[in-house]
């Protein structure tokens, strides 16, 4: 009985925190900051953002005024896909290929 109860108070917290992450990555995909903001967030000099923006490397929302803004869905969507990269590169050929094949039988 006592490990049934210590697995029902793990699975509640498991699904807490997942609750707490989807929203988390929710908000911050929502979000949108201003060079200054950004720049104290990241811990970075306002000056380095800027010249970030104009090199590319940041993206912003289309001009309202002279105002920029930064969306901060571009960095999740990067993150994910530089974590998307990482597991693949960490599986096996043989693993890819086995997956390959399987998905052209089931597909």
């Amino acid at each position: 009985m006592y490990l049934e109860e210590r697995l029902e108070a793990m699975e509640k917290i498991i699904g807490n925190l997942q609750q707490e992450i989807r929203s988390l990555e929710a908000k911050s995909a929502d979000e949108i900051l201003t060079p200054k903001e950004f720049a104290e967030r990241a811990k970075l000099n306002e000056n380095t953002v800027y010249c970030w923006i104009r090199e590319g490397r940041i993206k912003t929302l289309p001009n309202l005024g002279t105002a920029l803004r930064i969306p901060m869905s571009q960095f999740y969507e990067e993150h994910k896909e530089k974590e998307i990269a990482h597991v693949r590169r960490k599986t096996s050929k043989a693993d890819r290929l086995k997956q390959e094949f399987l998905q052209t039988l089931v597909g």
